[in-house]
């Protein structure tokens, strides 16, 4: 006779095998199951949080938005091996990645340009008070 895990005593353990680790045979089941409508619906959530951060910042949180797409990707490929879909996932985390730091570099080159314009109007600075005459 078989018993169920209600009829079971205190004394008796029930032993749970351990959980595998995902591999190309098994790979992990997936958790969250989405069509074109769940990503739209996913992209409104995740603007509508990106514009309550930047207003409850006072619009100082748009410094901060480089910086995420190279977080979220180098964590994106660390963990990119337990995705459903390992290859995409890591693919997306470097495009990611790599859109975030080209960013970063262009504001960095933006800045170093902006105090050569500065210092390139500092040396160059002479007597204009000749005007043109009419």
């Amino acid at each position: 006779m078989e018993q169920t895990a209600n009829e079971m005593t205190p004394d008796e353990t029930v032993s749970e095998p351990a959980p595998e680790k995902p591999s190309e045979a098994n790979p992990p089941l997936a958790t969250w199951h989405a069509n074109g409508s769940d990503l739209t619906a996913l992209a409104a959530l995740s603007s509508g949080l990106l514009m309550v951060f930047t207003c409850l910042t006072c619009n100082l949180g748009f410094y901060c938005l480089p910086v995420l797409p190279v977080l979220l990707g180098v964590i994106g490929v660390a963990i990119a091996s337990r995705a459903v879909n390992p290859r995409q996932s890591k693919l997306w985390s470097w495009i990611g990645l790599g859109s975030g730091a080209v960013v970063i570099l262009l504001i960095i080159a933006g800045v170093v340009l902006y105090f050569a314009f500065l210092l390139v109007i500092i040396l160059t600075q002479g007597d204009y008070s000749t005007t043109l005459s009419a």
